[in-house]
């Protein structure tokens, strides 16, 4: 096939809205094209809609991309907020004083699971549930409310998705003492009482910086990864865990070397959860399973066919 080429390509508008369309004029797609701009959620939210069509049947294969790349006035705009870092990206550290940006670029293809397996696709893991939800009014625009970001995980587990499955967290954790405290406290607020054991959460963010819009789809590639890998890997740029957190309620813990992450021996998958919380309140949990043995009688069941949970949490 040929090289995509702008030359030749008749999309000429080079603006975000425009970039849909250009990926699928330049690559000769078919069906629906959309960008989705909802700040640091963005690419998770898109996987949320593509599941969404992936259900409906209005398409077969969807194509699920994040980019971000540094812009002058976002910068200004997080160091108006005072939530930019004098030093480094050290989620859930004592040392956390504000985020790093960073340039990234993921995608993933994503099918229902019959169809993948029909094909002779190489599964990389199955998108299980998708939580959403929003804040609703709180304190301030950049304020994280702790009550969205448990309806959003709670959604993700509901209709008979086992939370005690869960042996991995991929948090937002964007390394903000509030932010990263909240999110802890709602993660323990849902896990509680209902893992046997102590889980590991970690932030991608201690290894790139945060991606904004781009930072969902790092994390979920990330957690994929590392199930490939059966291993967790020790959470980058911690140190001294944050006093803003009660690490001792916590239903999680940051992990410093290499937790060991193999298959289950009752036939059950391994699962992760993975936040991603935009500014403004968009809050989305994505669960997901690793991919299935080639002789497991339920491999072929409606993993895909992701359950969709939305609403509004109301404000207090």
């Amino acid at each position: 096939a040929a090289t995509p080429d702008r030359r030749t390509c008749p999309v000429t508008g080079y603006t975000a809205h425009s970039a849909a369309a250009l990926l699928t004029t330049a690559f000769g797609l078919t069906g629906p094209s959309l960008l989705v701009d909802a700040a640091c959620a963005s690419s998770l939210m898109s996987l949320f809609l593509a599941a969404g069509d992936l259900q409906s049947g209005r398409v077969d294969m969807a194509i699920v991309a994040g980019a971000a790349y540094s812009k002058l006035y976002e910068w200004l705009g997080i160091a108006l907020a005072q939530s930019m870092s004098a030093r480094t990206s050290c989620p859930l550290d004592a040392q956390a004083d504000g985020l790093i940006t960073a340039d990234g670029y993921g995608v993933v293809l994503v099918k229902k699971l019959t169809r993948a397996l029909d094909d002779g696709d190489r599964v990389i893991g199955v998108i299980r549930s998708i939580g959403l939800s929003s804040d609703g009014r709180g304190k301030s625009f950049w304020a994280p409310r702790m009550v969205g970001q448990v309806e959003a995980i709670r959604r993700a587990y509901a209709g008979g998705i086992d939370p005690s499955l869960v042996g991995y967290v991929e948090a937002h954790a964007t390394s903000t003492q509030l932010g990263d405290a909240t999110e802890v406290a709602a993660l323990t607020d849902v896990f509680a009482g209902v893992l046997s054991k102590k889980i590991p959460v970690a932030s991608v963010k201690g290894n790139i910086g945060h991606a904004l819009e781009s930072a969902g789809i790092a994390g979920l590639i990330k957690t994929l990864l590392a199930m490939q890998h059966g291993v967790v890997p020790p959470a980058s740029n911690f140190q001294t865990p944050s006093a803003a957190i009660d690490w001792e309620q916590a239903a999680v813990y940051v992990p410093r070397t290499a937790v060991e992450w193999p298959r289950r021996t009752d036939g059950k998958p391994r699962r992760a959860g993975i936040d991603s919380f935009g500014i403004g309140g968009l809050n989305l949990h994505v669960v997901v399973d690793d991919a299935p043995h080639a002789d497991d009688p339920h491999s072929r069941g409606n993993g895909a066919g992701v359950n969709l949970k939305r609403s509004s949490a109301r404000p207090e």
